[in-house]
């Protein structure tokens, strides 16, 4: 490669630039002078991989120049405050005004040839003095520069995969996290894609909808994804502040989009940030769109010119100013009930312990509920769900109100992950006398439910479960029980039907359907045997349960509801996304009303039990830090396939990596499967039901289990077998690098 040209072509020039100085003698060109901005880089030598020196620079730019075969010695001059690696919150990065002088060609090729790649591409001009420094780093010798020069290779030879609806991992330098250069060539991927689909000039009308939450880089991404489109004419669509996932769903198909992009990491860690997109109609993407996607961005990495300038122009604009209260009355138009009046709302149910006779009050300040978003983006639109749904406001866990990109009060920002996430909200609850709390995950499209259990009515629990309990601060003794997705999904389930029935008598049950995934609980399946609507089982993710659902409304059926475990529910009269606003809105309402006969949440589950059968189930997971693990795992699983779980025998498999249903006669896989995904389900006699499943988006090895029958207090004691048999077997398929997490 003769030349190596000048980075950041979508930043304007230094009005002053100096003149190029001569070439030097060891064939290095920078600019030196304390007003240059932006260096010129050359790079004469014929070999990519031959030795790089780091020419002299200031805080603000980094040379690259050839230095000749020779090893030199490393100068550091000054330090400079700053990230080391990007998406740090604090740290340092060395910088040296006098010149950094550093030999590569101790370094492998490859990981040479994508440093140099990366530097080229790179439109970050502070990321260069975080590589300056890990290079620094991989050249020394010892076990300290062996890991610094593997951190290297992972983050330079490796590339975030595209894949479960975009791009999700952690922030920093390289092409395997999520930075300005991956969002980038994403987005051009992404353009590429609908191009070739629709031809330029109706993807360029059509547009893209771009939405993002409040992580850390979310804003500054959305808009790089904005100027790349706008640089090639297309309209763009993009959120003037922080907007909940559920909304970009929903606009993409209001506005008649060609595709939408939501920036968000969803439930993950502050380090993480994620780049989600959606079809025309507002669902996930599915193959053999993320293929395509994936391929077109690996075919057109280095990034095209553009500017800032772009977000000015007429290309680019917010979404309609209409689209949010339409989207508000889309849900009221198909999910509002007509609930009890508030005086009865607001009711709470209290049973006395001498009397045994059940009474209802009102609790001060007239609110139902406590809610919290998490520290995320939900809090607006969920007020306005709550009034659209003549639902009384909320109190809320005010320390988590805002948006904060820390997450400053929970160790995760996952309402699924434990006490930790649930405590303010819990104690907010306590403080005001309320029996409910509502969590929105951070970009508000999964919603976490837990109800207050007195003491007096704890017997309420053996028929539902106590392991999920968590203690109350209350003066008197009582105990907080959260709902788990299966939980939630049923009780949903059953409300939504009940009253589509109710507004529906004449017409053919058997026209509307109800979906869940095929690791979720099969309690909904048996709702549908016994109430004549019908079910569909999907993959795990709402990228295949929306996609279904936009398949069988095509097909004339109405789709009433879908969930998964994982605290995701559904509602595609509105839109063909997960949804935790409306959830929240819809459960409140439900809670409502069964508070008006004096009914819980958990009693009415139990009696969906008495109807349905009782479902007894477990979720949790597994991690590693060893990459690789997870797959040589499930080779294991494959190549020994377990005989029992805790004495109940095997009887069936149904390998999702290989096609392959022993269950059934032709002993083929009935759902879409990819060859060599990670995903396992047993049935073992008794009426359990495992599944196994590598996550896509985290480092995580999931198992759901499920055991159907009669008698829940036996119910539970053989899922408590098994989930200790399978959590023991799962911590020995790969010398014990697969580590149980505790449940918190």
């Amino acid at each position: 490669m003769s030349t190596l040209k000048p980075l950041l072509r979508c930043l304007p020039l230094p009005p002053s630039l100096p003149p190029a100085p001569p070439l030097r003698s060891d064939g290095c060109l920078c600019y030196s002078a304390t007003c240059a901005r932006l260096s010129p880089y050359i790079f004469p030598g014929p070999r990519r991989h031959a030795p790089l020196r780091l020419a002299p620079h200031l805080p603000s730019r980094v040379g690259l120049c050839h230095q000749g075969r020779e090893r030199e010695r490393v100068r550091e001059h000054g330090q400079l405050a700053g990230a080391r690696h990007a998406g740090d919150v604090s740290g340092s990065a060395k910088t040296e005004e006098n010149g950094l002088e550093v030999d590569l060609s101790v370094l492998p090729v490859e990981v040479m040839e994508r440093v140099v790649d990366w530097l080229e591409w790179d439109p970050d001009l502070g990321s260069r003095l975080q590589v300056s420094d890990m290079i620094k780093l991989a050249i020394e010798e010892g076990d300290s520069g062996a890991l610094a020069l593997a951190e290297l290779t992972e983050r330079f030879c490796t590339r975030l995969e595209f894949g479960t609806a975009g791009l999700r991992g952690r922030m920093g330098v390289g092409f395997n996290r999520m930075n300005d250069l991956t969002v980038v060539q994403a987005t051009q991927g992404l353009w590429i894609y609908l191009a070739e689909e629709l031809g330029e000039g109706s993807a360029a009308a059509k547009g893209v909808v771009i939405g993002f939450d409040a992580r850390h880089n979310s804003e500054k991404f959305a808009r790089l994804a904005a100027a790349t489109l706008a640089a090639k004419g297309c309209r763009v669509y993009l959120a003037a502040s922080y907007t909940p996932t559920p909304l970009v769903a929903y606009t993409v198909p209001a506005v008649s989009a060609a595709a939408g992009i939501v920036v968000t990491a969803s439930h993950n860690p502050k380090e993480y940030n994620g780049y989600k997109v959606f079809t025309a109609q507002g669902t996930q993407i599915i193959p053999p769109m993320d293929a395509g996607i994936a391929r077109a961005i690996s075919t057109h990495l280095a990034p095209w010119a553009t500017s800032p300038a772009l977000l000015a122009s007429s290309w680019v604009s917010p979404p309609p100013a209409q689209i949010e209260q339409e989207y508000l009355e889309q849900a009221r138009a198909h999910l509002f009930f007509a609930p009890p009046p508030f005086s009865s709302l607001q009711r709470r149910t209290v049973l006395d312990s001498q009397t045994g006779i059940r009474t209802t009050h009102l609790p001060p300040g007239g609110s139902v509920a406590v809610y919290t978003p998490l520290h995320g983006v939900g809090l607006q639109l969920a007020l306005r769900m709550f009034e659209t749904f003549n639902l009384p406001h909320p109190i809320l866990v005010e320390s988590q109100a805002q948006p904060d990109p820390e997450f400053s009060t929970v160790i995760f920002p996952n309402p699924e992950e434990g006490a930790d996430t649930w405590q303010l909200a819990l104690d907010t609850a306590d403080k005001a006398g309320l029996d409910l709390v509502l969590a929105n995950d951070p970009d508000a499209d999964r919603l976490a439910v837990a109800c207050y259990v007195p003491q007096q009515m704890e017997g309420d629990l053996d028929a539902v479960g106590r392991s999920l309990c968590l203690p109350s601060s209350r003066p008197t003794p009582g105990l907080w029980r959260p709902l788990s997705g299966n939980e939630l999904g049923a009780l949903l389930a059953h409300w939504i039907w009940t009253n589509w029935r109710e507004a529906n008598p004449k017409v053919n049950p058997a026209s509307v359907v109800m979906l869940a995934s095929t690791v979720s609980s099969k309690l909904l399946r048996r709702m549908a045997e016994v109430e004549g609507f019908k079910f569909e089982e999907t993959l795990t993710g709402f990228k295949w349960l929306g996609s279904r659902a936009r398949e069988l409304q095509s097909e004339g059926l109405t789709p009433l509801f879908a969930f998964e475990e994982a605290i995701g529910f559904m509602f595609p009269q509105v839109h063909f996304d997960k949804d935790g606003l409306t959830a929240a809105a819809v459960f409140t309402q439900l809670h409502s009303s069964l508070a008006s006969s004096s009914t819980t949440p958990l009693q009415h589950l139990a009696s969906l039990y008495s109807r349905y059968g009782a479902h007894c189930t477990r979720a949790h997971y597994l991690t590693t830090h060893v990459p690789g693990s997870f797959q040589k795992a499930f080779e294991r699983l494959r190549q020994t396939p377990p005989v029992d779980f805790a004495g109940h025998q095997v009887l069936y498999v149904k390998d999702l990596g290989v096609g392959v249903d022993t269950a059934r006669a032709d002993g083929r896989v009935q759902l879409p499967w990819s060859r060599g995904d990670m995903h396992l389900c047993y049935t073992l006699e008794g009426g359990v039901e495992l599944s196994l499943r590598a996550s896509g988006t985290e480092p995580k090895l999931k198992y759901y289990l499920e055991v159907v029958g009669e008698n829940f207090a036996e119910l539970n004691a053989t899922a408590d077998d098994v989930e200790q048999a399978v959590v023991v077997f799962l911590s020995t398929l790969e010398c014990s690098s697969i580590k149980k997490v505790p449940k918190i």
